[in-house]
């Protein structure tokens, strides 16, 4: 299998939350991060849109993401 990343993930573990623009909110942890994008685990990766904004718990910046991949419990994000 090829290596499709354009930059090396860090591994974290971090909690976040994924703002939809209904202004509902869905809990998630941060698992690993890179300068290009994430790996965040949530039980609710179906309800999630295929674009959507992203907040770390005790950091007020909200980050603009694309869904690049879905797995079980795993969504891969690109930053935008």
């Amino acid at each position: 299998m090829s290596e499709r990343r354009q930059s090396f993930r860090s591994p974290t573990d971090r909690a976040a939350v994924i703002h939809l623009g209904s202004g509902e909110q869905i809990q998630c942890r941060l698992r690993d991060v890179s300068v290009s994008g994430a790996r965040l685990e949530t039980a609710e990766r179906k309800r999630l849109p295929e674009t959507f904004l992203l907040m770390l718990v005790g950091d007020w910046q909200k980050r603009p993401c694309r869904v690049a991949w879905r797995k079980d419990r795993m969504v891969g994000v690109e930053y935008l």
